[in-house]
């Protein structure tokens, strides 16, 4: 039949996510709901059953039939006020036990984890007779309901499913596959102890990862494929969280993507890391090594609504300003809307007093003139930097298996955007004519012809231990390295860091910086051939131990391991250095010259938007940046949503624009 609503993605859509109980207050919450939406700006209600504290499991009909037809009451309410109605299953193969235990009839195969340990609740998702009841499941309610838009949830994933160890499923159904793919006949503890061997990844590793990707791309298939059989139209959107944990699984995002929508629209809930309030530049590191990497993940032409949670449901665990810099600082994913788990899933509907309908309702308009400017992730630009889904299968093991949960190039994106450097994660393995920069272990996610092409075809700024790797390859002659040895932080062989004299920071000569613990380890490199030398390290009795931030022909060097947000790298010494270097060799660059003040850029046909976030405590009265990009106009997206001319100023690379910039807020210009 055909839907009455659907989602229109010109229009940003604020959608509540709220639980209703079936109990004598449902119609009061249905009302409170229906005016609470209607009154700030809300369209859309996500409503759930089986959630958090009422959760019952793998639930029956008969359990869960009083929600049902409470939600399909509700429904007929939301939908006769203008709103659409979509819904929330809290679970599909089950977060985490809690007590809870399958019921009479339910022979379902539950997850095993890689030491032995079996969940009472959580489901192999190749367990058939889970597979049955699941799918009978989804057509029941779905038909009942009939809803705009099926959420699935973030049980979608073979980690965090306590009380297992993380690292995916090893039942007997598991193990199946895992021999099959081998012809072996392994037991649960032959194979862990070949997967988890220390050292270069084995044929074993392989085949776990191979069947962690399979085994989500095959539900997804299958759930997608179900719910268009029902020709409902009901369009299935897909919460995903942290890329590090969904990467260990290989998640072949793009695919499973593609999968669980059948055609229809790609639609995907990237949780915002930060379920209660921290400090903005914390929340703004996370942001950028969760959000933007799995946004990059994602297929080009999906519809974003992140996720935007408060954990404990009180306003001292997240006000109403934070809320409204988390709405309004998730524009670099280009947001067509945003979901709401803010009122808690115990049912007691929406509270006034928390101050978060003013909120969403006061940057609504700002939102939309943003989403009328029509930007397209792809458009964004900036220093680039390599990101792997597949990083697992390169990985190395040198202590236990959660060496395979380190993502060391996602963790740069988060140092250099918020070094005030306008960043672009990428998927691309070749490049030419870029500025990049390989951290960590993401050297390791190249070819050798890969490598040698990106460094002969592009300019490369490398970590510490990026250049140990390319050591380890036996390239390191690329950039001329003799030779680099590891010497860890916390010793008094590097006890601080100084510029050479020419190079003046702060108006100061011979700036210096502490190379101790928050500076992380230092690789102490000896070059072949000549190179710029920024800076240098000391130890304790002022004696030169070695080299420090260094510029080649087709590369830099910062020899920190630049991982675990180390602070001493937002040191002004260092971000000297990061901008002295972007300056020379980045064709687009934008540096705000403020950490935690972070640009985004993106193209629009011959303009460039740049949105500007705010993640200090600071207010500015004008908004301050440098950049080579040629503009001779300025625009703002006023909180109106208006586009708005706007005076600057410009002194060679410097730029100011004639608008405050408040403490936790955005702003987002188009220069032409």
């Amino acid at each position: 039949m055909e839907r009455k609503y659907r989602v229109d993605y010109t229009k940003f859509t604020n959608c509540l996510r709220i639980a209703i109980v079936p109990d004598d207050l449902q119609d009061e919450r249905i009302e409170n709901v229906r005016k609470y939406c209607l009154k700030h700006g809300f369209t859309n209600v996500m409503l759930f059953f089986n959630a958090e504290e009422y959760n019952l499991g793998h639930i029956t009909k008969k359990e869960v039939l009083p929600w049902i037809e409470t939600i399909k009451k509700a429904k007929r309410v939301l939908e006769n006020a203008g709103l659409s109605v979509s819904l929330n299953p809290w679970m599909e193969i089950g977060h985490l036990d809690r007590g809870r235990k399958l019921k009479g009839g339910q022979d379902f195969t539950t997850m095993v984890d890689m030491n032995g340990t079996q969940a009472d609740i959580s489901v192999c998702p190749y367990d058939k007779n889970w597979r049955e009841y699941y799918f009978d499941f989804l057509s029941w309610y779905l038909q009942e309901v009939n809803p705009d838009m099926l959420w699935i949830e973030d049980d979608f994933r073979l980690h965090n499913h306590h009380p297992l160890t993380y690292g995916g499923c090893f039942c007997k159904l598991h193990m199946q596959k895992f021999n099959a793919k081998l012809g072996t006949n392994y037991t649960r503890e032959e194979f862990v102890e070949r997967v988890f061997a220390k050292g270069k990844p084995t044929k074993e590793r392989k085949a776990w990862l191979d069947i962690n990707r399979d085994t989500y791309l095959d539900l997804s298939k299958a759930i997608g494929e179900k719910v268009q059989q029902l020709g409902l139209k009901t369009r299935v959107g897909l919460m995903s969280s942290a890329p590090q944990m969904h990467c260990m699984e290989a998640r072949d995002w793009k695919a499973l993507q593609k999968n669980i929508s059948a055609g229809e629209e790609l639609i995907d809930r990237i949780h915002l890391p930060c379920y209660d309030e921290t400090s903005g530049k914390k929340y703004f590191y996370e942001f950028n090594t969760k959000s933007m990497v799995v946004r990059t993940f994602l297929p080009e032409n999906t519809y974003i609504y992140p996720e935007l949670e408060n954990g404990s449901f009180s306003n001292f665990t997240k006000d109403a300003r934070f809320l409204r810099f988390q709405l309004e600082s998730s524009l670099p994913l280009l947001p067509v809307g945003m979901t709401y788990d803010i009122y808690d899933f115990v049912g007691n509907a929406t509270v006034d007093s928390f101050g978060y309908g003013e909120a969403v309702k006061a940057v609504s308009p700002y939102l939309q003139g943003v989403v009328d400017l029509q930007l397209k992730f792809g458009d964004l630009y900036g220093v680039k930097l390599p990101v792997s889904e597949t990083a697992c299968y390169n990985l190395a093991i040198e202590k236990d298996w959660q060496d395979l949960k380190t993502y060391d190039e996602m963790e740069i994106i988060g140092i250099l955007s918020g070094l005030g450097v306008n960043v672009k994660p990428t998927t691309e393995k070749t490049m030419q004519g870029e500025t990049l920069v390989l951290a960590g272990n993401s050297v390791h996610n190249f070819t050798n012809d890969e490598l040698n092409a990106l460094f002969k075809d592009n300019f490369v700024i490398l970590d510490g231990k990026a250049v140990l790797a390319l050591q380890e390859r036996g390239l390191h002659s690329v950039i001329g390295v003799k030779t680099a040895t590891l010497s860890p932080a916390g010793q008094d062989l590097q006890a601080y860091e100084q510029a050479e004299e020419t190079f003046i920071v702060e108006n100061k000569k011979r700036y210096r910086a502490s190379c101790l613990e928050k500076a992380n380890d230092y690789v102490r490199i000896e070059y072949e051939s000549e190179v710029k030398v920024y800076t240098k390290t000391y130890n304790s009795k002022r004696e030169c131990y070695g080299l420090g931030c260094v510029e080649g022909k087709n590369f830099a060097v910062i020899p920190y391991f630049l991982q675990d947000m180390p602070f001493e790298q937002y040191n002004p010494l260092r971000r000297a250095v990061w901008y002295a270097v972007l300056k020379n060799h980045q064709k687009a660059f934008v540096q705000t010259g403020v950490c935690g003040i972070h640009p985004y850029t993106y193209h629009k046909g011959g303009a460039t938007v740049l949105a500007v976030i705010n993640a200090t405590v600071n207010e500015y009265k004008a908004l301050e940046f440098e950049s080579n990009i040629p503009f001779t106009k300025v625009y703002a997206v006023n909180r109106k949503g208006k586009l708005v001319k706007k005076s600057f100023q410009r002194n060679g690379a410097k730029v100011t624009v004639k608008m405050p910039l408040e403490y936790l807020s955005t702003a987002t210009l188009v220069l032409e």
